[in-house]
């Protein structure tokens, strides 16, 4: 009789392991609710990182991205980071096509294991312009695969095309080109969130104009609220550089910024700065200008911030270095010394 028992409670333990193989829920996902973006555990989540290297990455021909995102949770404290991808063989724009950091089920997984968002960027199309059909059809076979590879892992969010397009007003066809993308993305069954850029190099301006950005040359104000609504889980970009450095007068400068995210927010949409990045010094230079505004206003309004570029062999580096830069450089694991003035930035944001 105690051998019937037994038996029968080893049965019912296997029985409910089974069955919870098979109808385990799915895992809590990032999702968008009007202008926020809420975590798995429903609190608002607003990203704070820096763009990193991924597969067949440019500029940077020795950077290695692996290994660093203990140092980007544990000294840096940030919660996202951006990497910048090309389908193989490169980008075919620039002279460096970095093979290092090709395994990208490991990335992901060493960043997101520590609570880390991966934003997967292709830059694959020369910033600016928009892609051949040749190139789109191979960028949306990339994206599928993608999809496929992360759909169950909310942690990774795909940003579909780098700084697409430019002109006044935005080219039309930024909208088919993104529907696109993200048709491929949803019919291989990801619900992970989807980044789509602004137009004119990721800036919505289209130039040095002084004035508040006029709706028609802003690919998000255009058609964001439509891409939103057919989709859901969309959350756009704008990358900070020269095109916000101007007016030079702070106060000018800011109010012009923060018009431009009062805008988008007004029409239910989330945002975050996918790049913003400064000059060798925190100047008069349009990039610092810009830069400076970006910091001041953006988390005030609930906005992230992904600075450009942990990685970087020019001025945009966050640490000093003689050669090229790593976030893993820095000098002291909690009071490092030897930030650039735009890392101290990105770093005295994320420790608040």
């Amino acid at each position: 009789m105690r051998f019937l028992v037994a038996l029968l409670l080893v049965l019912v333990a296997a029985l409910g392991a089974a069955l919870r193989v098979f109808w385990a829920p799915p895992p809590a996902q990032f999702r968008v609710d009007g202008t926020e973006i809420r975590g798995p555990d429903d609190k608002p989540f607003v990203p704070v990182g820096m763009n990193l290297l991924g597969p067949d990455g440019f500029f940077n021909e020795i950077a290695r991205t692996s290994g660093l995102a203990q140092v980007m949770r544990s000294s840096w404290d940030l919660n996202t980071v951006r990497l910048n991808a090309c389908l193989p063989g490169g980008c075919g724009y620039t002279d460096v096509t970095n093979t290092r950091n090709d395994d990208l089920a490991a990335l992901v997984r060493e960043f997101t294991h520590r609570g880390i968002v991966v934003v997967l960027a292709m830059h694959q199309v020369a910033p600016g312009n928009l892609p051949t059909p040749k190139q789109l059809d191979a960028i949306d076979s990339w994206w599928r695969e993608q999809a496929r590879a992360f759909k169950d892992n909310p942690w990774v969010w795909f940003n579909l095309l780098n700084e697409p397009g430019h002109g006044k007003p935005a080219p039309p066809a930024w909208l088919p080109i993104h529907e696109r993308l993200i048709r491929a993305v949803r019919s291989e069954g990801a619900h992970n969130i989807v980044v789509v850029d602004g137009t004119n190099w990721g800036q919505e301006v289209g130039g040095l104009d002084l004035g508040v950005v006029q709706a028609e040359n802003s690919a998000i104000l255009r058609w964001g609220p439509a891409l939103a609504k057919e989709f859901g889980d969309v959350v756009f970009s704008l990358h900070v550089y020269d095109e916000w450095g101007v007016p030079r007068n702070d106060a000018a400068r800011d109010a012009r910024l923060a018009d431009f995210i009062d805008r988008v927010h007004a029409e239910g949409l989330a945002l975050v700065l996918g790049e913003v990045g400064g000059a060798s010094s925190p100047f008069c230079d349009k990039l610092a200008l810009a830069t400076e505004s970006a910091y001041r206003v953006a988390p005030s309004r609930g906005v992230g911030i992904i600075a450009w570029h942990g990685q970087a062999v020019d001025w945009f580096k966050l640490v000093k270095t003689t050669g090229p830069a790593s976030p893993a450089a820095i000098d002291d694991p909690t009071h490092p010394t030897n930030l650039t003035w735009q890392g101290q930035l990105l770093w005295d944001l994320a420790h608040r």
